[in-house]
């Protein structure tokens, strides 16, 4: 926007400034090139399934209200007495509704930047009008797809419907996210102000030591010099919100228990798909200093995603999602699924602790985890506080060979990205099923006890003969060429690139491929 407004103002000058925004374009490349090799690496493996368009019905329900620029802050200590909370801005009809004391969605600018914005445009109009412009822009774009007034949608289009076409801003889902943009340009605004103000008063200062100052010269020179002082002081106060609210703190002592226990293994933190509970409760992570499951990020490749959101495996993902109620409750059938595989998933993850909070589940919720967690998991509480309850779950051995069938719930647990499972199972020529691979790259987790080369085995086929090459932990061991018969490929994992801990397989396809590789069974002996 500032490269645009010089070119347009004086494009001699923006010639001229060309050098120096070439090395600071140059040194913030340099300085993202790391990042943006690792996003590209998970570009490829995600088979350009990466990111993700929300609809505009997504942005209109997350977009600012005309008004929530001039009415004050929900938690505001200046104006909590002011009547001036409207619906659908900064007050919600429903007395439980925290939404609108959400930070996100207070957008107020304060009184008194945008006097102090005014002040700036009439006395210094040159030095001002980028940042009034920038002002108003990024206001509008905050506004979201149409507009809104006082809680009402006005249907009237705005600039955002236009910047939701543009490939990679359109990635920006959240218009009200542009409105930090509008408090920025403000605060140049009113440091322009305060500048001029400064000018002011020591041209008054001037005045009053060159010659003789009347009575009303004294009393100006008084209240600018006043004024310097308060203005940063009001504004401070404006913006106040005390008592400043601050998220409880407590750590329950199983935390510094499990810290204590040897080892590095996974703790299974339970809410983990209501995103508040688990956004909120990773942080005992730093407690324990041991591996949790399933965290709450605000940013994840799809087709991790999809490993935690949609797969079917047993007990941490499909099982869970049913218990906290994000999915339909468990057959009869998917219980017995779970015990029956139950030592093969807390091997997988190394579980040996899970803890419930109470805090952000239903009554029925939490009955219905700690039952699930006692009965099919055969876990042993050993902690009850009354909010959190902490369970110890049964050892699991390593097995020394791993059969993956990925027909099966419990085969998706060793897929990684790269499989086509949230599509019912592909069939050949009405003789059995099988799972397509996806995207340039497929990946198999897997943890083997004990030592020496392995054979993997993978029963597949390509509807064209097509070169696939494995690597083992990052180290490319081999390749070999599926053809269009069904058939076991067999192909060495050398015991020097093997580890103790978690393995992966990667199948590299060299290019991004739908529905032409499909995969049954893969074993590891």
């Amino acid at each position: 926007v500032y490269a645009a407004y010089v070119f347009a103002e004086d494009w001699r000058a923006a010639r001229a400034a060309m050098a120096r925004w070439a090395v600071a374009a140059l040194v913030a490349a340099a300085l993202s090139a790391p990042m943006v090799a690792v996003l590209q690496q998970d570009f490829n493996a995600e088979g350009g399934n990466y990111i993700r368009v929300f609809p505009l019905k997504y942005s209109l329900d997350r977009s600012y209200d005309l008004a929530s620029y001039f009415v004050p802050n929900a938690r505001s200590a200046l104006y909590a007495d002011a009547p001036l909370k409207v619906i659908g801005v900064n007050a919600s009809s429903k007395p439980d509704d925290g939404a609108p004391l959400n930070p996100d969605a207070q957008a107020f600018v304060g009184y008194i930047a945008l006097a102090l914005a005014a002040y700036a445009v009439a006395w210094r109009w040159r030095a001002a009008r980028f940042w009034l412009f920038t002002a108003i822009l990024f206001a509008l774009l905050g506004l979201g797809p149409s507009l809104h007034v006082l809680g009402n949608d006005t249907g009237i289009p705005l600039p955002y419907v236009l910047v939701h076409e543009i490939p990679i801003l359109n990635n920006i889902r959240i218009p009200m996210r542009y409105g930090i943009m509008v408090s920025f340009a403000l605060a140049m605004l009113a440091a322009i102000a305060i500048d001029q103000l400064q000018k002011n008063y020591k041209l008054q200062i001037a005045n009053h030591i060159s010659r003789p100052t009347s009575h009303a010269a004294l009393v100006r020179y008084s209240v600018l010099r006043i004024a310097l002082w308060l203005v940063p002081m009001a504004i401070l106060v404006e913006f106040a919100v005390l008592p400043y609210p601050m998220q409880p703190l407590t750590i329950p002592p199983v935390y510094n228990d499990i810290a204590r226990a040897p080892g590095s293994f996974t703790v299974l933190e339970i809410p983990t798909f209501n995103w508040r509970g688990a956004a909120a409760t990773e942080w005992y992570q730093a407690i324990d200093g041991k591996r949790i499951l399933r965290a709450y990020t605000n940013r994840i490749a799809p087709g991790l995603a999809e490993y935690f959101g949609t797969r079917g495996v047993p007990i941490v993902d499909r099982s869970l999602r049913a218990l906290e109620g994000v999915d339909p409750p468990l057959a009869p059938a998917d219980l017995a699924e779970d015990r029956r595989v139950r030592d093969q998933v807390l091997a997988f993850y190394d579980l040996r602790y899970a803890v419930l909070h109470r805090l952000y589940l239903t009554p029925t919720q939490v009955s219905g985890i700690d039952n699930y967690l006692r009965e099919i998991l055969g876990a042993r509480q050993i902690f009850n506080d009354g909010e959190t309850m902490a369970y110890a779950l049964p050892p699991a051995s390593i097995p020394d060979s791993v059969n993956i069938d990925l027909r099966e719930n419990i085969g998706q647990m060793y897929a990684g990205r790269g499989w086509q499972f949230e599509y019912p199972q592909a069939n050949w020529q009405g003789k059995f099923n099988f799972v397509w691979t996806r995207g340039a790259q497929s990946e198999i987790y897997f943890v083997l006890a004990g030592a020496g080369d392995r054979v993997m085995t993978l029963n597949a086929y390509a509807q064209s003969p097509q070169r696939v090459s494995i690597s083992l932990n990052g180290e490319n061991i081999g390749a070999f060429t599926l053809t269009p018969a069904w058939q076991d490929y067999r192909i060495t994992l050398p015991a020097r690139a093997l580890k103790s801990t978690m393995n992966v397989v990667r199948l590299d396809y060299g290019t991004d491929l739908t529905e032409t590789i499909g995969v049954t069974t893969i074993t590891i002996q």
